[in-house]
């Protein structure tokens, strides 16, 4: 009894297996896809609103810009003092986060110091200091606006001086600069409402660089306490301006004063009319996105079991699908087997039938056919040249001939001769073949060339068999091809022990249908009279009494190409079985 294979039990596991190696790896490959998308989205969304901040910070700088140049050309067509200092304190008064307000000449030099009557308190000597510096920069820089670093006091650093250069209309040259302590705490107002979010903080860089009140206290301790020779990639990209985002590990988190395990840092910078830029940084806790990885490896731990479960009910199918398969193809096998051998027996009675055919019709018709060819070429000679009967006597001629051809071509087929192998040369083989079919190949108009022959050994094979074989695949190119055709022979080695020899042609090909068939004894695709069909049945004996193969390969339209496998010389003379 046939033992059953255990291949389909390792198929199965092998699937199974490999089923759960794919479920694993796709889930954990979506999930961190998805982390990335989360990241990349929660990232958009944090700088979406530092953007919004920092644009607001811009236009209100723009205004205090504005403002500041507004006044100054106010105060160059009210030379009185009286009316300078009204337009200062109107400028204090109209503006709550305006405190100080001077103006000063073309050289730098203070001419006027206004302080809101309003707040009646004294302006802090450093401040009035900061102003002179800040209006002599506006003045001998002629940039759009300056600004101060923060300036120490009960207030934290809130305070900043802002100048602006005054020009005059005709000329545009500097005629002085005015210059204002002002309150920035109303221009970071909006960054109260980041800061108040859970596991949020700030950090706002000045114009030189260094952290503002506006910032959130445990990240500006931490960055005073940072060391100078170890920078912070975050911090050292929003001195040089840039905008971006950066996920910090602890150890970066904790540098700048966060105290979650993974924090997202998004900055943003702010340009202002100084020609230097501020700079905008969130840190954002990630504690969120985490509790939501954590959601979707839970669905995708009972998405994945699910699957787990249908991998298994499959693999337990395909065991007994797979018995089921085998035991069909056993069947169909022994089936293809009976039917090959029933093919064989038919070929045999056939070559049989043709052989013993063959033999009577050599007997019967060879001697007649002798007789009618010998009487038609005496008549053939007892009329004159121009006669219309030496036509006709013609044509009983070269179809007694034609008659006599086939009647050979069945014996040479039914009964092969023993022959003699010797060592032969393919080059004299082939050339001897094409100077045989020369005067018909000039005839039709075709072109045969056959490529170089070098490295190629002496083949094991009977010459004249060999030749006979070659001429029949000639002559099968020949019938392919139109006028004008082309036919190319070539050969080369296959290993050490066989010779490829190949006859191509661009004839017409042969169907696909008709390529199983071409082998078969009387089977043709010529026309009635220009074949017998036992030319390549006779190839086929010969090369197979020589332990040789052939194979055809064609399509219609592309022509065909015949492939001899012939084995090399190796043994000493010899002679083929006859059959």
């Amino acid at each position: 009894m046939r033992r059953s294979s255990p291949k389909p039990l390792i198929i199965a596991a092998v699937i199974l297996l490999g089923s759960l190696v794919a479920v694993v790896g796709m889930t954990w490959r979506w999930l961190l896809r998805d982390r990335a998308e989360l990241q990349q989205r929660f990232s958009q969304e944090r700088l979406a609103l530092l953007d919004d901040i920092a644009q607001q910070i811009e236009e209100d700088m723009r205004d205090i810009a504005d403002d500041l140049r507004f006044v100054g050309q106010l105060v160059l067509t009210s030379p009185e003092r009286d009316d300078r200092m009204h337009v200062l304190q109107g400028l204090l008064g109209a503006v709550n986060m305006y405190h100080t307000a001077a103006l000063y000449d073309a050289r730098g030099q203070r001419v006027l110091l206004v302080t809101d009557p309003l707040r009646n308190s004294t302006v802090p000597r450093e401040y009035v200091v900061a102003m002179d510096d800040t209006a002599h920069d506006a003045v001998v820089q002629s940039a759009d606006m300056h600004a101060s670093v923060g300036l120490p006091s009960e207030e934290n650093g809130w305070f900043r001086v802002f100048s602006v250069p005054i020009r005059a209309a005709q000329t545009g040259e500097t005629a002085g600069a005015i210059a204002v302590l002002i309150d920035t705490r109303p221009l970071f107002a909006s960054l109260k409402f980041v800061a108040s979010e859970p596991g949020s903080a700030i950090l706002v860089l000045g114009p030189h660089g260094n952290a503002t009140p506006s910032s959130t206290p445990s990240v500006v301790s931490a960055l005073a306490t940072n060391p100078n020779d170890r920078p912070i990639d975050a911090v050292t990209r929003m001195r040089r301006g840039e905008r971006g985002t950066i996920p910090l590990g602890q150890y970066e988190a904790s540098r700048l004063g966060a105290h979650d395990t993974e924090v997202l840092a998004a900055f943003v910078p702010i340009r202002t009319p100084t020609g230097q830029h501020w700079s905008i940084m969130n840190l954002s806790s990630m504690a969120r996105l985490r509790s939501h990885e954590e959601l979707l490896t839970w669905r995708f731990a009972s998405v994945a079991s699910v699957l787990m479960l249908l991998c298994g009910a499959f693999a337990v199918y395909y065991v007994v699908a797979s018995r089921r398969n085998l035991l069909l193809r056993e069947r169909l096998r022994h089936a293809d087997e009976v039917a090959q051998l029933n093919e064989q027996l038919l070929r045999v009675e056939k070559l049989t039938t043709v052989g013993v055919l063959a033999a009577g019709i050599a007997h019967e018709i060879g001697t007649p056919l002798g007789v009618v060819r010998g009487r038609a070429e005496y008549l053939r000679d007892k009329l004159e040249a121009t006669s219309t009967g030496r036509h006709d006597v013609d044509v009983i001629i070269r179809e007694t001939d034609y008659v006599s051809r086939t009647i050979r071509e069945l014996l040479d087929f039914a009964r092969p001769q023993p022959a003699e192998v010797k060592p032969v040369d393919l080059t004299e083989v082939l050339d001897r073949s094409v100077e045989l079919m020369r005067y018909e190949l000039e005839h039709r108009q075709l072109n045969v060339t056959i490529e170089p022959v070098t490295d190629v050994p002496q083949l094991a094979a009977n010459a004249d068999q060999l030749q006979q074989v070659i001429v029949n695949l000639l002559m099968n190119a020949m019938d392919a091809c139109q006028r004008g055709g082309r036919i190319s022979i070539r050969a080369g080695l296959l290993g050490d022990s066989q010779v490829t020899i190949e006859v191509t042609d661009n004839g017409c090909g042969i169907p696909a249908d008709d390529i199983r068939r071409v082998f078969d004894p009387f089977f043709t695709t010529k026309k009635r009279g220009q074949g017998t069909g036992l030319g390549l049945s006779v190839v086929m004996k010969v090369v197979r009494a020589h332990g040789a193969d052939i194979d055809i390969r064609s399509r219609v339209g592309d022509g065909t190409t015949a492939r001899l496998i012939w084995p090399v010389n190796r043994n000493p003379v010899s002679v083929l079985r006859a059959g």
